[in-house]
């Protein structure tokens, strides 16, 4: 079968009704939502700023299954962005029950047992360069939600797991 071939027997138009979902907008400004965390990343772009990267996967409720993604820019030259970021990246170490094992940059490694940790989400929105409503983050907080049936992706919580193993770490310059 031809890659361009499509699955479902019909053939492939490339057309915009065909290319893209209908009725996909951004999630409304404000919404409260608990979310899991899909991908947590470090990302190094010669294009563009530094950044860890954080794809939430809505759990429940309207916008279930929908993803959001938060920049958290840890390296920016502007010490206030910076340390805003820093308290961002703590926070989400907290939340999800995990303490980082050395005082560097956490790489992507030390950022991946926290995926599949579930956390209470605030969405915002703005308006991006080529005039597109966005969705942003705008709050993580704690979340005590436990779905009766999992997302598709929700396994093996992180806050389920436990550093096992290894020799002891000197975690005596680590804030938390």
């Amino acid at each position: 079968m031809s890659f361009w071939q499509g699955q479902a027997g019909k053939s492939l138009t490339g057309s915009a009704e065909d290319s893209f979902k209908s009725g996909f907008s951004p999630i409304p400004d404000g919404t409260v939502a608990v979310a899991m965390i899909k991908s947590f990343e470090f990302v190094e772009s010669a294009e563009y700023a530094t950044k860890y990267q954080v794809r939430w996967k809505i759990a429940d409720g309207e916008f279930k299954n929908r993803e959001v993604f938060q920049n958290i820019y840890a390296f920016d030259k502007d010490p206030e962005r910076n340390e805003k970021a820093k308290n961002m990246m703590m926070r989400i170490y907290k939340l999800c029950g995990h303490k980082p094992s050395h005082n560097n940059a956490p790489t992507n490694q030390d950022l991946a047992p926290m995926q599949g940790s579930l956390c209470t989400i605030k969405i915002g929105m703005y308006v991006g360069k080529d005039g597109k409503k966005r969705n942003s983050l705008d709050e993580v907080h704690e979340s005590n939600y436990a779905p009766e049936q999992p997302a598709e992706g929700l396994y093996d919580s992180a806050l389920s797991r436990n550093r096992t193993g290894g020799a002891p770490v000197d975690d005596s310059d680590i804030p938390f």
